[in-house]
This record gives structure tokens, C-alpha cells and sequence, in this order.
């Protein structure tokens, strides 16, 4: 059914067959190619860690369950990342037996240039994506896709 025809008839299948399959369409357009640094998920973990030290950290460290709670993910998976990007010197994972909140993050110098690197080529992507689109029109949507996503957390913590 065509897209004017799905939101004209108001069906409730049709449209939340076209958030999965949209969902899916955007996931596999092939943009893993622009993650030449590092992974996807090592990208976000990054950028959350640079992030969160400046945000909540003493600006040096950030606890692992700081990050884990911004990406809202599990810890068992944030640590096998964590483990990743350490065997490749891009943070320091440590413990601290002063702290309640156990284990703590820090950005290597190697890994602020390799996000710095990633964040360049996802920039410059984008830029060309933004010039077809238009600016205005990717906020709208970041903005929708942010309220569309807290209210399906909302409904799939009531079920």
C-alpha cells in the first residue's frame, strides 16, 4: 500500500509495518562502510565516554555504569565493547575500591584521535546528506524519532 494510502486509512498494521520496515531499510543501507575506525557500537561507546567525562565525569574518567545507562544497554554487553577497546589502547578500564559504583572508564589519547578521525568522516557524510535532505527537515526527524522512541519504551515497559 502506498505511503499516502497507509496514513489516509489510518491502519494501525500498515503503519507499524512501515516503522519495522523503515527500521530495517535504515539499518541496512550499508553506512557500516563509514565506521572505518571502529565498529558502530564502538563509535557510540566512544563518543558516550568523551561525552560523559565532560558531562557528569571529573573530566579525566566516567563510570561504566554511567555509559551503560546512556546507551542503555546491558553492562555484560557494554563490557565485552569495553574489552575490545581496550586491547586496542583506545581507553583504560579500571577498577576502584573507594567507589560504590565499581568500575570506571578513560579515554586514551589514542582513542580521542581515533573518535576525532571517526567523527570527521561520519561529519563530512553527513554534510552531503544534509545539503540533499535539508537541515531543518533531519532536526524535525531526529526530534520525531527521539518522542516516537520514549513512548514505544514507555509501552514496552508496561507489557
Amino acid at each position: 500500500m502506498p505511503l499516502n494510502k497507509i496514513i489516509e486509512a489510518n491502519d494501525i498494521t500498515a503503519i507499524a509495518k512501515m516503522l519495522v520496515f523503515g527500521r530495517f531499510g535504515m539499518s541496512n543501507l550499508g553506512t557500516d562502510k563509514l565506521y572505518t575506525q571502529m565498529s558502530n557500537f564502538e563509535y557510540l561507546t566512544l563518543e558516550q565516554i568523551s561525552s560523559l567525562i565532560q558531562e557528569k565525569g571529573d573530566g579525566t574518567r566516567i563510570y561504566m555504569k554511567d555509559v551503560a545507562e546512556a546507551l542503555n544497554v546491558e553492562v555484560s554487553r557494554l563490557s565485552h565493547t569495553l574489552s575490545r577497546l581496550e586491547e586496542q589502547a583506545l581507553i583504560e578500564w579500571k577498577h576502584d575500591p573507594d567507589s560504590d559504583f565499581g568500575t570506571y572508564v578513560i579515554l586514551t589519547e589514542s582513542g580521542k584521535e581515533r573518535l576525532e578521525n571517526q567523527e570527521k568522516i561520519l561529519r563530512d557524510f553527513y554534510q552531503d546528506v544534509l545539503k540533499d535532505f535539508g537541515r531543518e527537515r533531519a532536526v524535525s526527524l531526529v526530534n520525531e524519532m527521539v518522542d516516537l522512541e520514549k513512548v514505544m519504551r514507555k509501552e514496552l515497559e508496561n507489557r
